[in-house]
């Protein structure tokens, strides 16, 4: 921070270049350490807004400002959105204010344009692009674009096609000047003074400036090539199908117009792909491009000379076009090159030492070709020339591991010690290399991990690599250099440059994936990165640490997770190591994401969490599980063990995010379409196993068994002597025991999203057999129809478990259905044989069956055996005395009835209707004077009404000819309403109401019954007469009365009669 102040300071200094200075090293220390960006804006923007009264420090706090805003492209993580605002803010204070003082004014002025332009760094191409769009296809352009856009994409012998007056000849002028006055666009002096010095012309002829209106036009056609270039394929497809849809949305002489415009724009974005094509040419044919060479030398030459410098695309691609002519004319020569000695290092110190970034990138390509044509067969001089360069910065001379036998009578969990910074004093040669230097040395790491697998397997094995050197000394292979890769990673990982701390996490996760199962000879059974825990740990410590920015927490929690995956980790106190790192990850992104959000772009903790929680599911729910499950099992706490379930069903949750990015991912994958098949993601893959002890589902499913088996241990086939389910007698399990069997029916139920279509089918008959167990176990027959917490909670897994999209998956779509009847079966096992001693509660069990007919695919539940045995259970409870389960029944039978398909429902309704209207009439006849019978009454007539409403054409007239005498012969007349109980009247009331509603949907046979019926239209005319004057008699008279004439009883309408 020292620094930062000296360099702060320094932008108030008399001296512009001085400031301009300062500012630019603000500008370099925020792309190498991207966490100071945000507070360093902030200071700037904090003291321009308080010393704006100072020319100094308006310029060199703009200057500032300026150059950190430039800066944000270099940083992956951003800054905050609302910085922007804030900086708009105080530039337009600052244009507002600059005429208030005139020793201020041009200072000012300045500074709010500047902080402005510095803005637009942070736009986005792709709006842009389609303003440039919409702009050059606005519903007001007029004027015909060929005499000013299309000659410039013409040869000059082809102007004539566009038209005679584009020719130059000595009259030319005069006639232009005749068409300026007759008012058709073209150019003239007046439109631009300026143009008389600024513009350079051909021979003799005049300038001729186009007017305002056209040269915006001519603007934004050129801009639109330029943006066109450097957005992505998708942005540029969308822009494009933009213009095209104006094309065709506009008629006559405008759409000439907007043709035009097109044509030109999309042409300005060809020249810089046509240069772009015409290197790929020269590169594909080689050889063979020999006699066009000189041609192609003279265009690049001629374009070089012509092209303005800013239009850095067309620079690019002639860069790229002589590359290639090069290459095809000198290949013996570059081949020279390539081989002359320390080349490599030569380059390397160039990069180091060179600012402009086209001839950095050219020496980085240069030497990746090096890199992937020679560093095989120079390994070692190769990853020497990386270790130079990483362990040359200031923070390590050089570093080296410390022997873990060493460590054997201390604490052998102290990962700060296992590598230590140590100056051997030796002339290294390279000196304090820049960050960006160091980041391309690890990125080559990588790349050499990646050559080496393509080459000899002796460089993945440890006694192969032994043998080959002993037999010849020259003989070299990478796993012989474990050590200095680890050591590599371990630089880079715990640097201070927050880019160069993810390459090297990024090489530590590639060295683990690929040398994780490489066995050690010398100690059987055991693997050689063994030896390296502590120094993996002490490189991934301090990423978690609270200041680290978010993406390289991201990193080393794939780190961690690809770490424990691997299996090398065996020993119980390393394991618990790791494990502390990703717990500090989960404080971390809890206690600082508010913190976060100050510093970086919104989207960066959401990065992190989704990183964190990636970790913890991908690979750490075996053994966090494992440890879980003895948590479980030796402590007898509810609380504890609830706590430990949540821990276990966030980790689930986490794991189906995991597979849907990787679902989401295949499916976009640009050769998706082209596909057969996609590869299977989740656990089981395409073979469906699961492997005890690797398997996240799997020591789920242990878990689980683990809470519901100690609750119910009727769920134990060992312990009940029988693998089948049996009608056994209920019982009600304690408030806790309740919660912990909910909590783990809703863990069972998350699992198939974590599984693949084959994995599934593994799991699924234990699943179904632990939902339905806990449903048979748990069916107490409750007061009121309730039902108990646990079937709720059996009821709401099996809803989760049958809707799941993976029943209809190809794969397993026939195994899905055979397994779901057979559950159904099951379901309808648990009623007792003959129904005389039934200790489940019906209410429970048709709910579960009820859940089967709505939730899976029909032909699960029309299959003509299950589907009878299911109406025969309604069929039987609409027999049961307890009014209650009459009442869920009906219910029941609502949801069945409305349900779309006629598949479904129309067996059951054909089956259960005459049963309904029985019951209803029996009601009718004894005369009910329980509220439940009311109760009983209006289900049943909701049932006959949904009847109605999805009955075809020809059956409704009967049902409502079946409806309407039932309703009726609940009415009461005027002299059984005053002495009738409140059951009566309710009923009446409920009757009544129904009535009023039937009667004008479906008139015509409302009429017909009344006409065939007269004692019903009789005893319907006395009720409506009778309620009538009740409401009379109720309706107040008084003079405060504003109401009169309206009633807040039924409203009648006898028309319909």
């Amino acid at each position: 921070m020292g620094i930062l102040d000296n360099v702060i300071s320094v932008t108030l200094h008399p001296s512009i270049s001085v400031r301009l200075a300062a500012a630019w090293c603000l500008h370099c220390i925020a792309v190498a350490l991207p966490s100071y960006l945000t507070p360093l804006l902030d200071r700037c923007l904090e003291r321009l807004a308080v010393l704006k009264s100072s020319p100094e420090a308006v310029t060199g706090f703009s200057f500032a400002v300026a150059a950190l805003l430039g800066a944000v492209k270099h940083c992956p993580l951003g800054i905050p959105h609302g910085k922007g605002k804030i900086i708009m803010a105080l530039a337009e204070d600052l244009l507002c204010s600059a005429a208030q003082n005139s020793r201020l004014s041009a200072q000012r002025t300045q500074a709010g344009w500047l902080l402005i332009a510095a803005l637009m760094t942070l736009g986005n191409l792709s709006a842009i692009l389609k303003e440039l769009a919409a702009d050059l296809t606005a519903p007001d352009i007029q004027v015909a674009a060929s005499t000013f856009l299309l000659p410039p994409l013409c040869h000059q012998d082809d102007l004539l096609i566009l038209s005679p007056l584009l020719q130059e000849t000595d009259h030319r002028f005069i006639e232009e000047q005749l068409l300026l006055g007759s008012g058709i666009a073209c150019g003239s002096l007046e439109y631009d003074p300026y143009s008389i010095y600024e513009k350079d012309v051909e021979g003799d002829s005049v300038p001729k400036p186009l007017p305002p209106t056209l040269s915006v036009t001519s603007s934004a056609v050129k801009l639109f090539g330029v943006v066109c270039a450097h957005v992505g394929e998708a942005q540029r497809l969308l822009v494009l199908e933009q213009l095209l849809d104006s094309i065709k949305h506009t008629k006559g002489a405008r759409q000439q117009v907007v043709q035009l415009h097109v044509v030109s724009a999309v042409s300005s974005f060809l020249k810089t792909w046509a240069l772009h094509s015409l290197s790929l040419i020269i590169d594909s044919a080689g050889p063979l491009y020999h006699t066009h060479a000189e041609p192609t030398l003279s265009l690049i030459i001629m374009l070089l000379l012509n092209v303005p410098p800013t239009h850095a695309e067309v620079h690019q691609s002639l860069g790229r076009c002589l590359n290639a002519l090069i290459t095809t004319l000198g290949p013996e020569l570059q081949d020279a090159n390539i081989r002359e000695v320390g080349l490599e290092g030569a380059l390397l110190t160039l990069l180091d030492k060179e600012t402009d970034r086209k001839l950095c990138h050219d020496i980085k390509e240069t030497l990746n070709h090096m890199l992937t044509s020679m560093a095989v067969d120079k390994l070692s001089f190769w990853l020497k020339l990386c270790k130079d360069v990483l362990a040359a910065s200031a923070d390590f001379a050089a570093v080296t591991c410390v022997d873990t036998m060493q460590e054997e009578e201390g604490d052998r969990g102290d990962d700060a010690s296992v590598l230590t910074s140590r100056s051997d004093g030796r002339p290294h040669p390279f000196t304090n290399p820049r960050w960006a230097t160091r980041v391309f040395a690890a990125e080559c790491v990588c790349r050499i991990i990646t050559q080496c697998e393509n080459a000899h397997s002796a460089h993945f094995d440890v006694a192969l690599a032994q043998d080959l050197k002993k037999k010849d000394s020259r003989s070299d292979f990478l796993v012989l250099h474990l050590a200095d890769l680890i050591r590599m990673a371990f630089m880079a990982a715990t640097d201070h440059s927050d880019q160069l701390r993810l390459s090297g996490l990024e090489t530590l996760l590639v060295v683990i994936r690929r040398f994780a199962t490489i066995p050690e000879p010398e100690f059987p059974g055991h693997v050689i990165l063994e030896q390296y825990q502590a120094n993996v740990g002490a490189a991934l410590r301090p990423a978690f640490t609270s200041e680290t920015p978010p993406d390289v927490t991201a990193k080393a929690c794939q780190v961690c997770s690809a770490w424990i995956a691997s299996g090398v980790v065996s020993d119980l106190n390393d394991i618990r190591r790791v494990h502390q790192l990703l717990v500090a990850s989960l404080t971390k992104i809890q206690v600082g994401k508010e913190a976060l959000s100050h510093l970086y772009n919104e989207s960066a903790s959401t990065m992190e969490i989704l990183a964190v929680l990636k970790a913890w599911a991908e690979d750490l729910g075996i053994e966090l599980l494992n440890v879980l499950h003895r948590v479980i099992l030796t402590r007898e706490s509810p609380s504890i063990q609830l706590a430990s379930l949540e821990v276990v069903r966030q980790i689930i949750c986490a794991a189906q995010e995991h597979v849907k990015e990787k679902r989401r991912s295949a499916e976009v994958d640009d050769g998706a379409a082209e596909k057969e098949t996609l590869p299977e993601f989740g656990e089981g893959k395409d073979t469906g196993g699961l492997v005890p002890g690797k398997s996240l589902v799997f020591a789920t499913l242990e878990l689980c068994v683990c809470i519901l088996v100690r609750q119910l241990p009727g769920l134990n086939p060992k312990l009940t002597g029988s693998p089948g389910v049996k009608a056994t007698k209920p019982q009600m399990l304690s408030e806790d025991g309740s919660r912990l069997v909910s909590a783990a029916l809703v863990i069972l139920s998350e699992l198939p999203a974590v599984c693949s279509p084959e994995g599934i089918i593994s799991i699924l008959p234990t699943i179904l057999y632990l939902t339905i167990g806990v449903l048979r176990e748990t069916a107490v027959k409750l007061p009121g129809g309730q039902l108990s917490s646990t079937v709720a909670a059996s009821l709401q897994a099996l809803k989760g478990i049958l809707a799941s999209p993976m029943a209809r998956a190809e794969k397993s779509h026939s195994a899905w259905t055979d397994l779901l009847r057979s559950a159904l079966t099951t379901i309808l096992d648990c009623w007792d044989p003959d129904g005389t001693h039934q200790e489940l509660d019906e209410v429970s069990l048709l709910t579960a069956i009820t859940v089967f007919i709505l939730s899976t695919s029909p032909e699960v539940t029309t299959i003509p055996c299950l589907q009878k045995r299911c109406i025969e259970k309604f069929k039987a409870t609409l027999e049961v005395k307890d009014p209650m389960v009459q009442i869920k029944t009906y219910q029941l039978l609502l949801s069945i009835f409305q349900y779309p398909n006629p598949a479904v429902s129309y067996p059951y309704i054909y089956s259960l209707v005459s049963s309904i209207v029985e019951k209803l009439q029996e009601i009718d006849r004894r005369k009910p004077e329980e509220t439940t019978e009311l109760q009983i009454f209006q289900e049943g007539i909701k049932v006959l009404e949904a009847l109605v409403a999805v009955a075809e054409e020809q059956h409704r007239s009967q049902l409502v000819a079946c409806l309407l005498p039932i309703l009726i012969s609940f009415l009461l007349d005027e002299n059984a309403l005053g002495s009738a109980t409140s059951i009566m009247r309710n009923l009446h009331d409920f009757a009544l109401q129904n009535l009023m509603q039937i009667g004008p949907q479906y008139s015509s046979v409302f009429k017909s019954v009344m006409a065939s019926s007269p004692a019903l239209k009789a005893r319907l005319e006395a009720a409506i007469k009778g309620n009538q004057e009740t409401v009379k008699v109720k309706t107040p008279t008084s003079k405060h009365t504003n109401n009169s004439g309206k009633s807040s009883s039924i409203q009648l309408k006898t028309n319909f009669l």
